[in-house]
């Protein structure tokens, strides 16, 4: 495929000075979800429709659809709008050329407004955002029953009814691998923004 500089028509970015309530910084300590492996690597909103094509880094991909319908790429990006990578398919965060995942959707409900609540899978396996450190991960060992609290916010992934964002303590380079945080402040915000294959 093509790669080109991204463009996207309906994002949404959420600001530096977003804020959690303590309803969705409560859902980040539910111990009913999983913790990594010791090997892994270190808002109620309406939806809209999409059109466009957005490329990064090695993938092309063009949505007419519901954001988070059927199977697309999250790319990532900063408080300030700019693109800075994508996530590959253990769920880290890849800032540097090569070729993002494809991601899964499955409601449980609202499919057809496409809000959600909905799991993410991808080759990996089902996702989550582990309980003992809120990082978002995907693994074989992660189960259906635990794969659920994402949301849809327009074409940006949410963590939680709250509308949770995302962040990170550093941006990764070259070729290391960042982790994703849920529902906390962190130095770095960022907005994973769907991209429908």
């Amino acid at each position: 495929m093509a790669h080109k500089d991204v463009q996207l028509h309906s994002t949404t970015i959420l600001k530096d000075t977003c804020q959690y309530s303590s309803h969705s910084r409560s859902t980040y300590t539910d111990n009913t979800r999983s913790s990594p492996p010791k090997t892994s690597t270190s808002q109620t909103s309406t939806a809209t429709t999409v059109t466009g094509t957005v490329t990064a880094a090695s993938a092309t991909a063009t949505s007419t659809a519901l954001p988070f319908t059927g199977s697309g790429y999250l790319y990532v990006y900063n408080s300030a709008g700019t693109q800075q990578g994508f996530l590959i398919s253990a769920g880290t965060w890849y800032n540097t050329a090569g070729t993002p995942a494809t991601y899964t959707t499955t409601y449980t409900t609202n499919a057809t407004t496409g809000l959600g609540p909905f799991t993410l899978h991808t080759s990996k396996g089902y996702c989550e955002v582990y309980a003992s450190n809120n990082t978002v991960g995907c693994g074989s060992w992660i189960t259906v029953d635990v794969a659920t609290g994402f949301y849809a916010n327009g074409s940006s992934l949410v963590y939680g009814t709250g509308n949770g964002g995302f962040g990170a303590t550093a941006v990764p380079t070259g070729t290391a691998q960042g982790n994703i945080i849920a529902g906390v402040a962190e130095p770095y915000m960022l907005t994973l923004t769907w991209v429908g294959k």
